[in-house]
């Protein structure tokens, strides 16, 4: 419990100064450019680990209901613990899969995930995929916070070889071509940026 008190001390004392955390309100932002949720908007936060990204959009729209999952449980009490400490009251946070949510077809108006698809094999990131565009309603708004996926086969089999051993599901992450494969399940309005000084891909799309 004393370790824990001191993460959350850390983290509390980080969060506005540290890069990683300022380069992830920046991209989060950039992303959701233009969108003005209001108290009925919900974000659903995919993976969301110990959840910075969940809290980050929680900021961002004061307003809108956020809520983020994760597999881990530990993650998730820390998440919570973090949120109120922050007195983050607008974010929510709960164990489930991300393939398989319990929530209701087209319930939410932005699906967010951030650094998850290149952590599992392909036909599970491709799973969430599908559930994440089962659970936008039309005119909902897709995004996605990942590993630049590189223009050439050799930048990306360089990625793969330099990072191969903390990495090991990116080789299966570099064959899926996310814009391609968001087209193919439908997404329109698609639009891509690189950003090589946080070394992400953030990509959004529309569902109709």
């Amino acid at each position: 419990m004393k370790l824990a008190k001191q993460a959350y001390r850390s983290i509390y004392e980080k969060e506005d100064e540290h890069w990683w955390f300022l380069g992830r309100r920046k991209v989060l932002g950039a992303l959701l450019d233009g969108l003005e949720p209001g108290g009925e908007w919900r974000i659903l936060d995919v993976g969301c680990g110990v959840g910075p990204s969940t809290i980050a959009l929680a900021q961002l729209f004061p307003e809108a209901e956020v809520i983020g999952i994760d597999l881990g449980a530990h993650f998730i009490r820390f998440a919570r613990g973090w949120a109120e400490r922050l007195g983050v009251k607008n974010a929510r946070f709960y164990v489930q899969h991300a393939a398989q949510t319990v929530f209701p077809d087209e319930s939410f108006d932005v699906v967010n995930e951030s650094y998850v698809l290149h952590e599992m094999p392909q036909p599970e990131s491709q799973k969430i995929l599908v559930e994440m565009k089962r659970l936008l309603r039309r005119g909902g708004r897709f995004s996605c916070v990942d590993v630049i996926y590189d223009e050439t086969e050799e930048e990306r089999q360089h990625r793969v070889k330099r990072s191969r051993g903390p990495e090991p599901f990116l080789g299966e992450y570099m064959k899926l071509n996310l814009e391609q494969h968001l087209r193919g399940l439908g997404f329109v309005n698609i639009n891509r940026m690189n950003d090589p000084s946080w070394d992400c891909m953030v990509i959004t799309g529309m569902k109709l």
